[in-house]
């Protein structure tokens, strides 16, 4: 009766969750013809070193107490959990405005214009409570205010991307397009979700928030570190662009990603709030997720083997045709790291069992060696001569899905 009920409850929110992330998938392809001809490569480079430090940031306010939200069974641990959540993220705003002080006065790690710079913090500010909304919602199965929310996000960035476009703002542009779209979408959850979180707030307590932060310090210890790092490794590129290669270059490999890694991200990460919710009922009903864990892995191959496998094959020509011949390069790489692509989007749900399973140690030490890896493949790539940058790209995008492969071994073993 029990897996019946688990079964038609994990339907009912996946229609839910993928009727909406079609548009959120979809929209960019759309528009990206007309950006393509609005902004130019070096305008995508900009923007990948702002998301480069804001994601960064965001991942340090929001890795530690937003998992103790999904694991807790108790409304008081919730509560508390996302006023350390609240805590965490004050911290982190201060310490990216410090960080943005010693760039823009000093020109220290990047030289950034000063205007351009100082909106990480805010974008980290509203990234991290979208985050953390997002998380309260999903505790409570809200998917449709989920689906609405990331639609809003969607909409709003195409319209004030085209817009500000035309307007020739370039990557100013860009990034006012990104703060503004937070903007609507923290609205939209804070004023949809007001009547929970009245009720969040009057369960808070300063002292069994002090209480819970004792008992629960692996998720500062543990998954922090670790989701900074994983932000750090889905980076690499822009660190390696940046260093080794021009301007132009760099923004093709942003604008691939924009239009091809970022949708499907934000697909997979309906798929980790489904997976994550249904996997912890599951757990605390009969002491494994292995049900959940193989009905998500099915939906997600179905999805995954036909989509990666254009983008491997026709991305090139695709890119060419579609956004102009300044941009087949971008095509190229997306081509070249179709494999992470795919490996990323099928395996990232379903790490989510190591919070599950309380094996955030092993997680952290495995992301600690993650860059040590990452390393050994760039530099055996410049060994051999594979020094172009599709080819870099290859091989950056083969080594980091054989960590994925061990991390699904992992997940599926402990999913028991």
């Amino acid at each position: 009766m029990f897996k019946q009920s688990l079964t038609n409850e994990f339907t009912k929110n996946f229609i839910k969750l993928v009727s909406g992330n079609v548009i959120v998938l979809a929209l960019p392809i759309f528009t990206a013809p007309i950006n393509s001809r609005l902004y130019d490569p070096v305008d995508y480079g900009l923007l990948g070193i702002f998301l480069l430090i804001v994601g960064f940031f965001t991942a340090l306010s929001t890795a530690g107490f937003c998992h103790g939200i999904i694991v807790s069974g108790r409304k008081k641990d919730i509560a508390n959990f996302f006023q350390l959540s609240i805590y965490t993220i004050c911290i982190s705003v201060f310490l990216s405005l410090i960080f943005i002080f010693l760039v823009a006065r000093f020109g220290l790690f990047f030289k950034l214009d000063t205007t351009f710079a100082y909106f990480v913090p805010l974008h980290v500010l509203l990234q991290s409570l979208i985050i953390l909304l997002q998380t309260l919602i999903n505790k409570t199965a809200a998917y449709g205010l989920l689906t609405k929310g990331r639609i809003i996000a969607s909409v709003s960035s195409a319209v004030i991307q085209i817009s500000l476009g035309y307007a020739g703002m370039g990557f100013k542009g860009l990034v006012i397009t990104y703060i503004c779209s937070s903007v609507f979408t923290f609205l939209y959850y804070y004023i949809s979700y007001n009547k929970e979180l009245r009720i969040t707030y009057r369960l808070i307590s300063h002292r069994y928030s002090t209480k819970l932060m004792r008992q629960n310090m692996k998720y500062i210890s543990y998954s922090t570190p670790s989701e900074m790092i994983n932000n750090l490794i889905h980076q690499v590129p822009v660190y390696l662009f940046t260093k080794l290669y021009s301007a132009e270059q760099l923004g093709a490999y942003i604008f691939s990603e924009r239009l091809l890694g970022m949708p499907f991200s934000v697909m997979s990460g309906a798929f980790i709030e489904l997976f994550r919710k249904s996997a912890s009922d599951e757990l605390r009903t009969s002491g494994h997720c292995r049900t959940s864990f193989n009905r998500v892995l099915k939906v997600l191959l179905l999805i995954a083997i036909p989509g990666f496998s254009i983008i491997a094959f026709a991305s090139p020509l695709l890119f060419e045709t579609v956004f102009g011949e300044e941009w087949l390069l971008a095509g190229k790489i997306a081509s070249a790291l179709s494999i992470l692509y795919f490996s990323r989007f099928v395996v990232s749900p379903l790490t989510y069992v190591f919070v599950l399973k309380s094996r955030q140690k092993e997680d952290f030490i495995l992301h600690v060696l993650l860059p040590f890896w990452i390393i050994a493949v760039v530099w055996s790539a410049n060994y051999f001569g594979f020094t172009a940058i599709t080819d870099l790209m290859f091989f950056y995008s083969l080594g980091v899905s054989m960590i994925y492969i061990l991390y699904f071994y992992k997940s599926y073993k402990y999913s028991r």
